[in-house]
């Protein structure tokens, strides 16, 4: 039969080869992209099979095939005859995954050839006298560990000489997979890693793998087949040698698509379709941006997700994401997903991306494979894409995920920190790799804090708060710092110098460092400037490390001003100021901040102490009492009980600095006051030094105070945190429906009462003419905060500010936020009484002995307040630690044996001296007069 033309044919064959030409139509999914970013859904040159989208043509398709000499596997052709899937051309599998192919046929004899290798290294050929050195066989031969004779295998596969004593025989045991695996706290081997990803894994069997579970080449898989089979088999592959194979996938994922999909393989046991489909949607952009849309969904509420910017139906993405996951055998689908995730993001790295495609990015991060060490390369390819990326990209990315559901937005979360933890080691510094996926942490904690989704205390990495170098790392910070108040310096003055030097010499070498400092600043971060991944506690030690710093400057000045001072004493030999120099010298040099006071004038001589040795606050403090008699030495102890004693005295209302408001049980700052600066001032330093010296506070400021040392701003919950009442009527102000000036009869002018008289306060100019209406009620609320948390107490807290900034002052102080601080000062409010008794240690006792089982069961009868007392008798302290009692570890110890003797402590080491009490009685009686009547006992 001869062919014909075109021009000769009849209309209704026209309108048939019209139909046969639309089985080979490209892809439905338009791309969106253009110019040489275009990346499509299918490469062009794979496109010449045919798509087909719903409607009657289906039918009229799937009768075409039988025309065809194109065979079509058992799942292909179920997905083109159900008019419920919208399905295209699949991606085809690489040339050398295609069947009765040149690089197929070289692939498989590379695999065979590298198991052979394998066999031989690690069995042997069995040979007596075996001479090949590269089989165990042989007496020349130089053990290797299975993951080494892998790696060599692979070495000698590669080579053109043939090192084979043991024939063909290995060739069917594929390598184990596990031969690469490492622990999971070390770091991969180079090798390791290169020969774990896709293009390798051809090489590997995994454990789970089923022996009699074949995959052909040509994407058909048969669970059971005999050598008869098999031979029958290769023969019609043969005779189809030059047959294309019709492969099909769905368009795009949804929920109802792939259910149907994953019954229709369980009907038919023919996986190509699902396979096919997730090698073409996961590693298509395009593809991958249409899946999971609301708008496809029919259970999903469009409308209102639309209207909070989320376009995604998340519920039905993670129950897809289910079914896939419980797909079996995992190993082939699972591996064709990864593999096709990785080509997607290889395509993304060195592509520009649109805002509109940012749901690619959430669907991925919302696959479970990611999670585990299979997700790790897959994860470091996301963060380096999202990192690198322009601000419109960040912008849509934030955009999407700040309207997110709590339990995505953890579940993302904690897949970074997973990840971070991984990448980190110990002595950990910043680095690239590092940076990029804090750097999307970071847009996670920028959502947070406007959506407020989780507790600021879930973003902590311990991994990284206890593994890095917090030396080394300060260190790399403060250059940071430092070079980026020097780009600040040339900027100023590159700006004054602009229109005078326009043309200049001068100015093209301003411009030119300008230029080179702002990449600086623009491109290098620290691990430091994301404080938010660090606990409070790792924050403290940055605190130190940064005051110790200080402190060696402070140190080499000391010393380079020695020799002058002796030539000082030299002349002022014999007179009176000598023995001030002498002071001043000892001072300088000593490596404590030693506060000497008495007990009776403890504030006044505290005050002059500090003042006097002022540059040496950032020093470890040390107390000495004097003029009592004490011989108490400082090991801890002392400088508790310091704290404590100092706290109760500034604290106590009666002594005029601070009021105590009995509705939220909060001290607040006496605007009246009449006490001097300088002992606002001590209260700020007592702070710090509390801090710098690890010492927990018994102090009930609101978070407020806090959030002004650290300069935040304060807004009415800051109000209604102090004063409940008075906030509550505001925030009702602020939602009234109804007329305002009316209702509530507001001026801008507001009373209180001080010193036991009423005030009068206009908050602006004319205020008391002024009435709040619906317009201006906001600014009413605004000034009205800005009066009484601010203005009114400004006299006050200025200089308790300063004294605070003068031992916390620097670049570590930025890391805190507000509730840290205040954790730091003031401990945790959680008193797990149990993790106290689960990690005490004994010493001339044991757990079991029957005045420590005396003691607990005494300890958990008494009330709160006694066990408060009962921790400052032990401990110098009644406060929490930053991580709970479980991390204060109490010693008992035997203090002799039975006796009327009470019992004692010392503060400095935790540790209780307990006599050996027979009696439960009187252990109860003597320890409750004991921690009654602790306080100021003479040794310490």
């Amino acid at each position: 039969m001869t062919a014909k033309s075109s021009a000769n044919l009849c209309p209704a064959e026209t309108e048939k080869n019209k139909k046969d030409e639309d089985l080979f139509a490209k892809p439905s999914i338009p791309s969106t992209r253009s110019g040489k970013f275009r990346r499509q859904s299918v490469d062009d040159a794979q496109l010449g099979t045919s798509v087909f989208i719903g409607g009657d043509s289906r039918s009229v398709s799937v009768a075409h095939l039988n025309n065809l000499s194109r065979p079509v596997s058992a799942s292909n052709l179920a997905a083109l005859s159900d008019s419920n899937l919208s399905v295209q051309a699949a991606l085809l599998p690489r040339s050398y995954n295609k069947p009765n192919t040149i690089t197929a046929q070289a692939k498989q004899s590379f695999v065979s050839l590298v198991s052979c290798y394998y066999g031989q290294l690690t069995i042997g050929c069995g040979k007596l006298h075996c001479k090949n050195k590269f089989c165990r066989s042989s007496k020349d031969y130089k053990s290797l560990g299975n993951d080494m004779a892998a790696i060599v295998s692979i070495e000698l596969a590669s080579r053109q000489r043939l090192f084979l004593c043991s024939g063909r025989k290995y060739q069917e045991n594929l390598i184990p997979s596990t031969v690469l695996n490492t622990f999971s706290n070390s770091t991969k081997p180079f090798l390791h890693a290169l020969f774990s990803t896709s293009p390798f894994k051809c090489l590997f069997r995994s454990e789970g793998d089923d022996e009699h579970f074949v995959r052909a080449g040509n994407s058909q898989w048969t669970d059971e087949s005999t050598d008869d089979d098999e031979g029958q088999a290769s023969k019609e592959q043969s005779d189809q040698s030059n047959t294309f194979l019709f492969e099909l996938s769905l368009t795009h994922l949804t929920y109802d698509m792939v259910k149907e999909a994953i019954n229709n393989y369980i009907e038919c046991s023919d996986p190509a379709f699902l396979v096919n489909t997730f090698r073409t949607v996961f590693s298509s952009s395009d593809a991958l941006n249409a899946s999971f849309l609301v708008q496809d969904s029919k259970t999903a509420n469009t409308e209102k997700a639309l209207s909070i910017g989320i376009d995604l139906d998340l519920g039905l993405m993670r129950k897809t994401f289910e079914i896939i996951m419980d797909l079996k055998p995992k190993d082939l689908f699972q591996a064709v997903i990864i593999n096709s995730i990785e080509i997607l993001l290889t395509q993304l790295e060195n592509s520009s991306i649109n805002p509109s495609e940012i749901n690619q990015f959430i669907i991925l991060l919302e696959c479970p494979l990611l999670m585990g060490p299979q997700g790790q390369d897959l994860l470091d390819k996301i963060c380096k894409i999202l990192a690198t990326s322009g601000i419109v990209i960040k912008h849509a990315f934030v955009s999407k995920l700040i309207k997110y559901d709590q339990t995505g937005f953890r579940r993302i979360l904690k897949l970074l920190l997973d990840h971070l933890s991984a990448i980190i080691h110990t002595k950990q510094r910043t680095d690239s790799h590092n940076l990029e996926v804090v750097e999307v942490l970071g847009a996670l904690q920028a959502i947070n804090i406007k959506a407020n989704l989780l507790p600021q205390s879930e973003f902590y990495s311990e991994d990284l708060s206890r593994k890095i170098d917090f030396k080394e790392e300060h260190h790399y910070w403060i250059n940071l710092r430092q070079s980026q108040q020097q780009y600040a310096n040339y900027n100023n003055l590159f700006l004054s110098l602009t229109s005078y030097f326009i043309y200049d010499d001068y100015f093209l070498i301003i411009f030119q460092i300008r230029n080179d400092s702002e990449v600086l600043v623009k491109t290098t971060k620290s691990l430091f400037d994301y404080p938010f991944l660090f606990n409070p506690a790792a924050k403290v030690d940055i605190l130190h490390i940064d005051a110790a710093l200080q402190m060696k400057e402070e140190y080499q000045d000391a010393f380079i001003y020695q020799a002058k001072i002796h030539q000082a004493q030299m002349i002022l030999q014999g007179s009176k100021r000598e023995r001030i120099v002498e002071d001043s010298l000892h001072s300088i040099m000593c490596p404590f901040l030693v506060l000497e006071v008495r007990r009776d004038y403890l504030i006044q001589d505290t005050m002059q102490q500090i003042r006097l040795k002022e540059s040496d606050l950032k020093k470890p403090l040390k107390i000495k009492y004097v003029g009592g008699g004490e011989q108490g030495l400082d090991m801890g102890g002392l400088q508790k009980e310091f704290f404590h004693l100092i706290v109760d005295y500034i604290f106590d209302p009666s002594y005029g600095m601070f009021t105590y408001i009995e509705e939220s049980r909060k001290l607040w700052i006496d605007s009246a006051s009449l006490e001097s600066e300088g002992e606002f001032e001590l209260i700020g330093i007592i702070l710090g030094l509390a801090i710098y010296n690890g010492v927990i506070l018994d102090i009930h400021f609101p978070q407020s105070i806090y959030k002004k040392l650290q300069g935040e701003l304060l807004e009415l919950k800051d109000l209604i945190d102090i004063q409940p009442t008075l906030g509550a009527s505001l925030q009702e102000l602020l939602e009234y429906d109804g007329d305002v000036e009316n209702v509530f009869c507001y001026t801008f002018e507001i009373s209180y009462m001080s010193l036991g008289r009423m005030v009068d306060v206009e908050l602006k100019p004319g205020g008391s003419t002024i009435p709040v209406t619906n317009e201006n009620r906001e600014e009413f609320v605004s000034l009205y905060i800005q009066h009484l948390l601010i203005k009114s107490v400004q006299k006050q807290f200025q200089p308790f500010s300063r004294g605070f900034h003068k031992v916390c002052g620097g670049e570590a102080l930025t890391l805190f936020r507000a509730e840290e601080l205040e954790l730091v000062i003031c401990g945790s409010n959680e008193l797990d009484f149990d993790s106290l008794e689960r990690t005490a240690s004994y010493d001339g006792y044991s757990s079991t002995s029957l005045t420590v089982a005396h003691f607990w069961e005494f300890f958990h009868t008494i009330n709160e307040k006694h066990k408060k007392l009962l921790l400052m008798f032990v401990t110098g302290s009644d406060r929490v630690p930053l991580k709970g009692l479980g991390n204060l570890k109490i010693i008992i110890q035997r203090n002799g044996g039975d006796s009327d003797r009470l019992p004692t402590a010392m503060t400095c080491f935790n540790r209780l001296l307990l006599p050996d009490y027979k009696q439960k009685h009187k252990l109860e009686k003597l320890l409750l007069l004991a921690i009654e009547n602790g306080k100021g006992f003479g040794l310490t």
